[in-house]
């Protein structure tokens, strides 16, 4: 639609017509070749008679109702099983989390939460490392369960390990089973 030898102008009918044959405002500007921000300029031009609503606002509210109504969301995952999905409004707390309420919690996301809500430092609980990234500026760590066991997400079984250490802790060498013995100043022995 837009070329750049003839201004542009969109009318309510080309608007109206990429409306019904998109489900979001930026596929609908890319149906009508435009920018997004040149639709929803011309999108909010035009208003509804039946709704007071623009063109831009309606469309915006056709998809959150799709959306909430769970027509554009899958309703199970691969093997059929039903999927559960959040309330929304409700928050995962991260006492839910340390309870076993929430196992397939994202791990990152898990770690993100504990250091902002001061629950752990950034800081390996092994060895003390604590050097930060110079592209991110964070300091490498992963989340290591204390009995292996992936399923006990209780505050006492979890803690962060730098890649190091991790590694070493977490995969032993072969014969070495005595952690005590191999890694005399480990969180073995430290209940935090």
């Amino acid at each position: 639609m837009g070329n750049s030898k003839y201004p542009l102008s969109l009318s309510e009918a080309q608007i109206r017509y990429a409306m019904q044959n998109t489900n979001s405002c930026r596929s609908a500007a890319m149906w009508l070749h435009v920018n997004y921000t040149t639709y929803k300029k011309y999108a909010s031009m035009y208003i509804d008679s039946a709704t007071g609503k623009t063109l831009f606002e309606l469309h915006k509210s056709q998809i959150a109702k799709k959306a909430f109504a769970n027509k554009l969301l899958p309703k199970s995952d691969a093997s059929g099983k039903p999927l559960r999905r959040m309330q929304p409004g409700s928050i995962v707390t991260l006492q839910d989390i340390y309870d076993g309420k929430h196992l397939k919690y994202d791990k990152p996301k898990l770690i993100k939460r504990m250091l902002k809500e001061g629950h752990i430092s950034e800081c390996c609980d092994n060895c003390g490392y604590s050097t930060k990234r110079d592209f991110d500026f964070k300091v490498p760590l992963k989340l290591w369960h204390r009995n292996a066991d992936t399923s006990d997400m209780s505050r006492e079984n979890l803690r962060l390990l730098c890649f190091n250490c991790y590694f070493l802790i977490a995969f032993p060498q072969k014969g070495n089973t005595d952690l005590q013995n191999l890694y005399p100043n480990n969180i073995l022995r430290n209940p935090y």
